[in-house]
C-alpha cells in the first residue's frame, strides 16, 4: 500500500485519486501517524448488497380508505360559513 503525508495529498489531491480510482489504496499519513485510507468505491451493483434480487425497490399497495367521510362536505361547509 502506497503512502503519502497529508501535506503532498493536498497538492496532488487529483493525480492521487485518479490512482484510486484505477484501483490503488493509499495510506495518509499526518506527522508519521495513520489518519485514513483512500480505497477505490465499489460498482454500483455491487453495492445493493442489502437488497436481495427477487425484492422490487418498490411496490405499489393499494389499500382501502380509512374513512368513508368526504372531505370537500366539510371544507363547503366552512366556506360556506364565510360568505
Amino acid at each position: 500500500m502506497e503512502t503519502i503525508s497529508v501535506s503532498q495529498l493536498k497538492a496532488h489531491l487529483s493525480e492521487e485519486l485518479r490512482k484510486v480510482e484505477a484501483g490503488a489504496s493509499i495510506l495518509v499519513l499526518d506527522h508519521k501517524r495513520e489518519v485514513a485510507i483512500l480505497v477505490p468505491v465499489k460498482p454500483k451493483e455491487e453495492e445493493e448488497f442489502w437488497l436481495p434480487r427477487e425484492i422490487k425497490p418498490f411496490v405499489f399497495i393499494e389499500h382501502e380508505p380509512f374513512s368513508t367521510i368526504d372531505p370537500m362536505m366539510y371544507l363547503e361547509e366552512d366556506r360556506a360559513d364565510r360568505c
